[in-house]
């Protein structure tokens, strides 16, 4: 589950991404194995997509496993977080 919370809106986009494509990476095994990613695996994919945007200073959290439980039955998911602080232009 990925989440975003940016500053400003042109970089709102590319956190959302980022957030995004660290989630995707949280819950599919590595190529050709059924390891998934370590939480550092997750959070330098992340920061590949911030460093392409020239987004500084970002906050990366990966929360695992998130137990939800719903009509009797327990789920559990990834949380992918990405903050960046408040910046004026």
């Amino acid at each position: 589950m990925p989440g975003a919370l940016c500053p400003r809106a042109l970089d709102c986009e590319s956190v959302t991404n980022a957030a995004r494509e660290g989630a995707r990476l949280a819950v599919a095994p590595l190529s050709q194995t059924s390891t998934l990613a370590s939480n550092g695996q997750i959070e330098a994919e992340i920061q590949v997509f911030l460093d392409a945007a020239r987004i500084s200073g970002a906050t990366v959290t990966v929360e695992r496993p998130v137990v939800v439980q719903a009509n009797g039955v327990t789920m559990q998911y990834t949380r992918v977080r990405v903050t960046v602080p408040y910046q004026v232009i």
